[in-house]
């Protein structure tokens, strides 16, 4: 066994610095640690060393594997350890070299909606990355919930991107998710209540729960005469009236 020095914890933000991939962000990692070393250096060929035996004869007490996240580490000889077997590194410390490790020691941390949105790519990269080979430290039931929901967003999420800032709030993702937890789920009904004006899900739902569409709404709204507080569907959206006061216009308009 090596000394393990510390875990690379890696987030979305340091894969998305590291270029994209998981294996660059664990070489970057291991670059601002001290004693430990990561990635190929061409000097190992050279001379005749594999990766990371050079790696631990130029110093460093572990070498981590960047495509599997396995660790090769020194082993400080014990007092039993014959004299031919002990190695010494550039530094002159005497050391055995270990075996690897069974698993990854990298941990990959599932990043919140908003953060994936922004690089689903990246973040479905990660995912794999996360049951291919780092999935004794990760999270992968996690890691799958993520990218099964965000392939369930994506669309929903350009929709609201597209009618502007009103109907992505701060955080789109979460906003999308309102929509999809209301089961208003396909783009283009999304994109039809948007459309008319409304822009959040609760409204919208109170509005299909009581049997009206998109142009029912509208031309319900565009029937009030009176409304202190300008556009009738905005302010339902925003609370100042409630949708109630649209509905009844339309069932008043129905039966007339």
């Amino acid at each position: 066994m090596s000394i393990r020095s510390c875990t690379p914890v890696l987030t979305l933000a340091n894969v998305v610095r590291a270029g994209g991939k998981v294996s660059d962000a664990i070489i970057r990692w291991a670059e601002n640690h001290d004693l430990v070393a990561s990635g190929e250096d061409p000097k190992a060929e050279v001379n005749g060393m594999n990766q990371a035996d050079y790696a631990l004869a130029m110093g460093a007490l572990e070498y981590i594997d960047a495509d599997d996240g396995r660790v090769k580490g020194q082993i400080a000889p014990t007092d039993d350890t014959p004299e031919d077997e002990i190695l010494h590194d550039i530094g002159g410390s005497p050391y055995l070299i270990g075996d690897w490790s069974d698993d990854s020691v990298v941990e990959l941390v599932v990043p919140d909606i908003d953060d994936a949105i922004q690089y689903p790519d990246i973040t479905w990269h990660m995912c794999d990355a996360a049951g291919r080979h780092h999935s004794k430290l990760s999270n992968v039931p996690a890691w799958c919930e993520l990218v099964e929901h965000l392939g369930e967003i994506i669309p929903i999420v350009r929709i609201l991107q597209s009618h502007g800032d009103r109907f992505t709030g701060r955080r789109v993702g979460e906003v999308a998710t309102e929509w999809h937890d209301a089961s208003i789920t396909d783009a283009s009904d999304v994109d039809a209540w948007c459309e008319i004006g409304v822009w959040n899900a609760a409204t919208a739902l109170a509005f299909i729960s009581a049997g009206l569409s998109p142009d029912d709404v509208l031309q319900s709204a565009e029937s009030i005469n009176e409304q202190p507080f300008g556009d009738p569907i905005y302010a339902a959206c925003n609370g100042d009236i409630s949708v109630d006061v649209i509905i009844a216009k339309y069932k008043a308009n129905t039966i007339s």
